[in-house]
């Protein structure tokens, strides 16, 4: 048997940590059908790693994928009825009005779980909270959707026209 150092590309290395057995035996009845490959034992722990971080690779790349699946999912559409999807109020719904602390005058719509019903509400066009909608369909769509049996918002009183805005005495159409 011949022993030789084999570099695949043809360069020949030394060191290179793959030993090549090329066997005379081949073609004899039960003699090697071949070469055989030995890897010593240094480059065995390279292999190893080398495996080990394709494993983590491909699992991250996996968890990357997972999280954006999961995320798209969960904010297919802002506006549809988290109700809807989970049956649960979402918390927002739950919070008492604020006006906040600004001065103008801005009918907007909360949700009011007291009487489960839409309601007007003068925002003053800064800060507050999320139970603030534009119009009563949002404030529905989205606090009372899914819930059978609930009859639509007590409240009438939906703009008609364009919205007085009172800033600092002044009244201003908007």
């Amino acid at each position: 048997m011949l022993k030789s150092n084999y570099d695949p590309v043809g360069k020949s290395e030394p060191h290179s940590g793959v030993d090549v057995e090329h066997s005379t035996d081949k073609g004899k009845p039960g003699g090697d059908p071949g070469f055989t490959v030995r890897v010593r034992s240094m480059d065995r722990k390279w292999l190893i790693l080398g495996a080990v971080a394709g494993v983590v690779l491909i699992g991250v790349i996996v968890a990357v994928i997972v999280v954006f699946v999961t995320q798209a999912g969960d904010s297919s559409s802002a506006e549809e009825s988290p109700l809807s999807r989970s049956g649960i109020r979402p918390e927002k719904c739950l919070l008492q009005p604020e006006p906040g602390m600004c001065r103008a005058y801005f009918e907007k719509y909360h949700y009011d779980p007291a009487t489960d019903s839409c309601l007007t509400f003068v925002y003053g066009g800064c800060d507050g909270n999320e139970n603030r909608f534009d119009s009563l369909e949002e404030c529905e769509r989205i606090c009372l959707a899914g819930n059978k049996g609930v009859a639509p918002s007590k409240t009438k009183n939906e703009p008609s026209g364009p919205a007085d805005v009172k800033v600092d005495d002044n009244t201003k159409k908007v």
